[in-house]
């Protein structure tokens, strides 16, 4: 997207020079039209590389995670038996933590699997932000 911006941004400034040199009259000075055009040029361009959307990643079943648990990395489907359902909660294989069933953290899967949405970095690296559940059986 940047490059995007930066490309129009240059074509831009190229064809304000050249109508702005074309345009001008025999004493050197622009056309008042011009000003305003480059004005409202360069207004545009802050507000295209303002104008980011923040997003999160979909799940592989099309869905896409929210932006409260993920920041673009975070989430991912668990592997089989990477999260088990126990009396305690739902533990995490690989870390050990448990997250209890009311935890707010907890949310439902609508693809019917077990995502995991944890924290890729810092002192609170493989700390869950997220956990999506599949409805439990009768």
């Amino acid at each position: 997207m940047l490059s995007i911006v930066i490309l129009v941004a240059v074509v831009g400034l190229f064809v304000s020079a050249a109508l702005a040199w074309w345009c001008s009259d025999p004493r050197g000075e622009w056309p008042e039209f011009i000003d305003w055009m480059l004005v409202g040029f360069l207004a545009l361009l802050f507000v295209a590389m303002g104008a980011r959307e923040a997003s999160a990643h979909d799940a592989p079943a099309g869905w896409t995670y929210p932006l409260s648990c993920c920041s673009s990395f975070d989430c991912r489907e668990a592997q089989t038996g990477e999260v088990e359902e126990r009396p305690e909660g739902f533990v995490i294989a690989g870390t050990g933590e448990i997250v209890p069933m009311t935890d707010r953290r907890i949310r439902n899967s609508p693809d019917g699997k077990f995502h995991w949405c944890a924290r890729q970095s810092g002192v609170d690296a493989g700390c869950t932000i997220c956990l999506f559940v599949p409805p439990r059986g009768f």
